[in-house]
């Protein structure tokens, strides 16, 4: 709590002048993509087809690129270690979700 008091009064971060525009597509796209990874690792990939989640993933990609302001800036996954991070994190949310369903 002290530490959130100090960050408070000392930080003075620049205010922006205008607002970027919000990514709405990308938004929508991304949870999308999200959601057909859950619906893979809970039904076990045997009820919905693959070209529906590589689309949407394709779309989102799309979206990003376009965006003044993404979601997600596509730049990050050239990060070697943001990109490993988010593959671990997948691997591990798939194995999760596939355990519960015993």
């Amino acid at each position: 709590m002290a530490a959130l008091a100090v960050i408070q009064a000392v930080l003075q971060l620049p205010r922006p002048r205008t607002r970027p525009p919000a990514d709405y597509a990308g938004t929508i796209l991304l949870g999308g993509a999200a959601t057909g990874i859950v619906l893979v690792t809970s039904w076990g990939g045997t009820t919905c087809p693959w070209a529906s989640r590589q689309i949407i993933a394709v779309g989102w990609l799309a979206a990003a690129r376009r965006a003044k302001d993404p979601v997600i800036p596509p730049r990050l996954f050239a990060d070697r270690v943001f990109a490993i991070a988010c593959a671990m994190s997948l691997i591990l949310d798939m194995a999760l979700l596939g355990r519960t369903r015993v």
